[in-house]
């Protein structure tokens, strides 16, 4: 019989060839009915089906389940696929809302617990506008540019005559009793421009790193991460001043263009650069980054990564030298040595141990301790050179420094979790 591998012992009710043609007919009308239903519910786009025939199996026992599946697949309910879209709008829906409550929601209530909550106990004749210029118009301050311009922007705003100005002054019109204290002539429109500011700074900055590490790590971690980044931000607020969260936002956007690289991220790595080095000297740690993240590339000398970190600390230091340049040289470069008090208060030195406590708890949940440990190295001469001519209880100088090791402990992909920030897999 033609088409049909002869088998001994066959059972006596095997397929004639008529039956077998009859039941192939059939099977191929079904298949092209099912293909006509699939390409009207999809806009009329064909649908080709490919059937193979071998001689040496018989029909029942290979193409049968093969067509109850193409068949079954093609014929599911309308309402349950639209029922599956549904479900998947609802999970886009609550992944859009968990992100904006950890993006948004949760470093607002950090901050405002921060500014309102406590109050700080620290910077006194701030918050007015004479007194703020005062104090951040001369001596080291007056080089960090775009912090003080744009809160005092942001002071205009909430004393201009806007709608929402108006409940901006109706809802910050009471200050914080240790506020009234530390200036007596304090501002609450000017005290509500620091919570403003810097809240908003704080956002940007927690949006900035939840994109840093999404994607490489599960989403419980994502969160846990963004939460702790916010709070290390948020708490070391307790010396209010116009630059920090800004300069926190343009590190991190440092961070993330040397960790997720394209065509023109150098470019956009450039002005963040210029902009950030504008905003405070933390800027340096831009240049320690990516020395860490790069460090095997250099270490071979290739030139692609040798010429990027050459132009990148150009830029560097012809932003700082030009602005010495045209603001003067007045405490260009530090205010006044701090090492003897540093080391004589137990504040300070609470300050200083702050560094190794917090660095050491992130360095330990890293799998990435040779980037982390070569970061620390290659910023040693920021957090140094902090120790001795700042205040080092002033912690909120350390949280550059850590932000780089969250980003190298949950930012840098790992080979055993997944790219969409799934549950850790092993892979071959």
């Amino acid at each position: 019989m033609t088409g049909v591998a002869y088998r001994p012992n066959a059972p006596s009710r095997a397929r004639t060839e008529a039956s077998r043609e009859s039941d192939f007919d059939a099977d191929q009308e079904a298949l092209k009915v099912s293909g006509q239903d699939k390409a009207a519910e999809t806009g009329g786009r064909a649908s080709t089906i490919r059937c193979h025939i071998r001689d040496d199996v018989p029909y029942g026992q290979l193409h049968r389940p093969a067509v109850s599946r193409v068949a079954s697949r093609a014929s599911q309910p309308r309402e349950r696929r639209g029922l599956a879209r549904r479900w998947g709008n609802e999970s886009m829906t609550k992944k859009t809302l968990h992100i904006l409550m950890l993006t948004v929601a949760f470093p607002f209530l950090v901050s405002s617990i921060v500014y309102f909550g406590f109050g700080t106990n620290y910077t006194g004749r701030v918050f007015h506008e004479s007194g703020f210029r005062s104090q951040y118009e001369s001596g080291i301050y007056k080089y960090r540019v775009l912090g003080r311009q744009s809160l005092l922007e942001t002071y205009r705003f909430i004393n201009s005559k806007s709608t929402g100005a108006r409940h901006l002054r109706r809802a910050f019109a009471h200050l914080p009793a240790g506020v009234s204290v530390l200036d007596k002539d304090a501002d609450p429109a000017f005290y509500a421009a620091y919570f403003v500011h810097n809240t908003f700074f704080l956002v940007v900055s927690c949006v900035i790193l939840y994109f840093i590490v999404a994607g490489t790590v599960a989403r419980a971690t994502v969160s846990s991460t963004v939460m702790t980044g916010a709070l290390l931000m948020g708490v070391t607020q307790y010396v209010v001043c116009p630059y920090d969260t800004m300069s926190y936002s343009f590190l991190l956007l440092s961070y993330l263009l040397i960790i997720r690289p394209f065509r023109f991220s150098l470019l956009m790595l450039i002005f963040v650069l210029i902009a950030s080095t504008a905003t405070r000297e933390s800027a340096a740690l831009t240049l320690s980054f990516f020395f860490a993240h790069h460090y095997a590339d250099l270490a071979l000398l290739k030139r692609r990564e040798l010429r990027q970190l050459s132009l990148l600390t150009g830029v560097f230091v012809v932003t700082y030298g030009l602005l010495r340049v045209f603001i003067g040289f007045d405490e260009a470069i530090f205010a006044d040595m701090r090492l003897i008090a540093n080391l004589s208060s137990f504040y300070s030195l609470l300050g200083i141990m702050a560094m190794p406590i917090v660095s050491y708890l992130i360095v330990t949940l890293s799998s990435n301790k040779r980037k982390c440990m070569l970061f620390l190295l290659a910023s040693s001469p920021y957090w140094l050179s902090t120790m001795i001519i700042a205040r080092s209880w002033e912690i909120r100088l350390w949280v550059p420094v850590w932000l780089g090791l969250i980003c190298f402990t949950r930012g840098v992909p790992n080979k055993g979790v997944q790219a969409t920030g799934g549950s850790p897999v092993t892979r071959a």
